[in-house]
């Protein structure tokens, strides 16, 4: 591990002339859709449009509910970001050129019951944008909650609300130069990480002593204490796949690593035997490791996300059970975003989306997945992780 570190390439921060560009496209559909104006309210689209995590160091507003903060943006392009006091006055935007709105929280000696003030400021913000009285204004219900959008009912009643569940996480799919940047780094984070628990995890250990490796790995690799998702598993169901015991020879050992970094996420999944596979283990390996290639061959723009699905989960059927999860996702400010490779999803895929592939095999007796980052480009796809090559000969 040692010998392979080297410095990582400092990612650049998103131009802030992209976010001007992610909001007009933002503009762009409302217009399409003859809305007036759109509220977001989810804290990932948040970050995308104006480069704000959603909430501060100060946490969710008791004041607000879940969500305190959205952007209104109306059909000509221009924008109101509306928070709460004090998180105002501390707030960090990468796009310095939006307008921002706070609302009283605990100066406002009212009643606060129901504690919702979000939908204060953003009426307000929708007057000030001079979005008309009768004009149909987008939301998010998946994020914005029920009260706050009872309450903009309430305050707008000849507005009429319509709900837009993914209008800009659809945006969000297709990454920009900067973004894959970005994902890049993260992707180096998650490969160097899974070879130091290569190098390192012998029989014997514990799963947090497993998780510990990984987790120290991240922290010196990016220099800071990160967000990441972590897991180790060995054994049986009956074991609780590892809990609670130590991991012995001839175990199949799976390791999912995915830390976020500046914003943006990497993911990936291992699976390798202590010493010498079982015959049974070395089949597991060899079916989603073959299910990987397949996936990533047929990855390409014009196939639907169900498709590339089903091509996994069927090669994993002629020999398991289908695995019943998600064959992948996509992958960005997000750990999981859209498009879900799951059945159901007919999405087509399109050129600068990253996906994550990961076929596996779960059985009561031991569980084996593969997991890597692909990046759709013309006429096919490029394999951003590189922790698989490894061992990939002995599929």
């Amino acid at each position: 591990m040692d010998a392979a570190r080297h410095d990582l390439e400092k990612v650049s921060s998103i131009p802030r002339e992209e976010y001007e560009r992610r909001r007009a496209a933002c503009a762009d559909i409302l217009a399409a859709r003859r809305l007036a104006a759109l509220v977001v309210s989810d804290p990932g689209d948040l970050r995308f449009l104006i480069g704000h995590a959603g909430t501060t160091d100060l946490g969710p507003s008791p004041f607000s509910g879940a969500i305190g903060a959205a952007l209104v943006i109306a059909q000509d392009g221009k924008s109101v970001f509306v928070i709460g006091q004090p998180e105002s006055s501390i707030i960090w935007l990468d796009a310095v050129d939006v307008d921002t709105l706070s609302y009283e929280t605990f100066t406002d000696l009212t009643a606060l019951r129901p504690r919702v003030r979000l939908a204060t400021g953003v009426a307000t913000a929708l007057e000030r944008l001079a979005v008309p009285a009768r004009a149909a204004v987008g939301y998010d219900a998946s994020s914005l909650t029920a009260a706050v959008v009872a309450d903009l009912r309430e305050r707008l009643p000849r507005s009429r609300l319509v709900d837009v569940d993914g209008l800009v996480s659809r945006l969000r799919m297709t990454k920009s130069p900067a973004e894959i940047v970005a994902i890049r780094r993260c992707v180096e984070v998650c490969d160097m990480t899974q070879l130091a628990l290569r190098e390192r995890v012998t029989p014997g250990m514990s799963q947090v002593e497993i998780l510990d490796i990984a987790r120290a790995a991240v922290e010196q690799l990016t220099g800071a204490c990160r967000p990441i998702v972590l897991e180790a598993s060995y054994g049986s169901a009956s074991e609780g796949y590892g809990a609670g015991r130590e991991l012995r020879e001839g175990d199949l050992l799976l390791t999912d690593i995915a830390p976020q970094i500046d914003g943006y996420w990497g993911d990936s999944c291992d699976t390798r035997p202590l010493g010498e596979p079982s015959t049974e283990g070395h089949r597991m390996i060899r079916t989603i490791g073959e299910a990987l290639v397949l996936g990533t061959e047929a990855a390409r723009p014009g196939v639907s996300a169900s498709r590339l699905d089903e091509i996994m989960r069927r090669h994993v059927g002629l020999t398991y059970p289908p695995y019943q999860g998600t064959g992948g996702h996509g992958i960005g400010l997000d750990y999981h975003e859209s498009p879900r490779l799951i059945p159901d999803e007919e999405l087509v895929l399109e050129e600068g989306m990253v996906l994550a592939l990961e076929p596996g095999v779960y059985l009561e007796t031991a569980m084996a997945r593969v997991e890597h980052l692909v990046l759709i480009a013309p006429g096919g796809c490029e394999v951003l992780s590189r922790h698989l090559d490894w061992h990939a000969g002995s599929w």
